[in-house]
């Protein structure tokens, strides 16, 4: 079980601990104070709010950075704050004219609105659910929800993302795909650094290797779409995916042998990454022939071979 799915299952089974709770807890107020009918509604009308508010937290809650928004107006601010850095870095690197900027933030604010309108729906419905098995089926359809918010409102399928296409010239939008790449290839580097230093296994590095393996991975993998807590995840697949010669040409044979448990764990989560945004969709071909490279690290076949009768 990897560590999101760890996180989004503590907070499941803490939000149905506290729909199993809350049934059981009017019952007890009511027999031992049946001659105030007001006392029961108001602790019912309490636990209620409670179980509101643990609903936001936990869909709230942030894949990117292991980050937990604790309300719907916190939220709402971190929202705003990266629609204006998002516009900014636009208007700066695009010279976007008002009426571009215009239509742009009005796509943003569709986003969020259509995302508070789900979580308010999804509240509801959370709140108003009385057993297990009703909070359960609740969770499990809103964590479309929830990973929409832990990956951003403003991603490919988006309404910003769709107006950003329309609205750009061709000119624009190479300039902006060209700054967007720079600057995703400046955190990749920055993430490869900190992810070989600390390999973990007794797996230590000489400068000269650190500065080889970073140059090869800079040179032959994409960095990520998004970056945030599984960086060192993405960085052991891509390492996983180089050519087994290029990198014992730089490693020694006991590093090898302590590194190729790790990458080999690592070549297994490519396409939970893929799923969650973090990194491009792989094609079937390409998934084979990384599978067979890093398991029995073979000569990569060539890709007519491995297509699928």
């Amino acid at each position: 079980m990897n560590s999101f799915t760890r996180l989004l299952s503590r907070g499941f089974w803490s939000l149905l601990a506290l729909c199993a709770f809350l049934p059981m807890s009017r019952d007890c107020v009511a027999d031992d104070d049946t001659d105030k009918a007001e006392k029961p509604v108001e602790v019912e009308r309490v636990l209620l709010v409670e179980k509101g508010e643990s609903f936001d937290r936990w869909i709230l809650q942030s894949v990117r950075g292991g980050t937990e928004v604790r309300n719907v107006a916190v939220a709402r601010a971190e929202l705003e704050l990266q629609l204006k850095a998002k516009l900014e870095e636009l208007t700066r690197d695009c010279e976007l004219n008002d009426a571009q900027r215009q239509k742009l933030e009005l796509a943003a604010r569709g986003d969020i609105k259509r995302f508070f309108d789900q979580v308010d729906e999804g509240r509801r419905r959370f709140v108003a659910a009385r057993v297990p098995a009703d909070t359960q089926q609740v969770l499990r359809e809103l964590t479309s929800v929830k990973l929409q918010f832990s990956k951003g409102l403003f991603g490919n399928d988006s309404l910003f993302e769709k107006s950003l296409r329309r609205t750009l010239t061709p000119e624009q939008h190479a300039r902006h795909q060209k700054t967007q790449l720079e600057q995703r290839r400046v955190r990749y580097g920055d993430a490869i650094a900190a992810s070989l230093s600390n390999l973990g296994s007794g797996t230590k590095l000489q400068p000269d290797q650190l500065s080889a393996l970073q140059s090869l991975l800079l040179e032959e993998t994409p960095p990520p779409l998004q970056f945030g807590q599984y960086d060192n995840q993405i960085v052991m697949l891509r390492l996983s995916q180089l050519p087994t010669d290029k990198i014992t040409g730089i490693l020694d044979r006991n590093q090898w042998k302590q590194l190729r448990p790790q990458m080999l764990e690592a070549s297994g989560t490519e396409d939970w990454l893929a799923q969650q945004g973090l990194i491009e969709q792989s094609t079937y071909e390409t998934v084979i022939l990384r599978s067979i490279r890093t398991v029995v690290e073979a000569p990569a076949v060539p890709a007519d071979a491995a297509k699928p009768e």
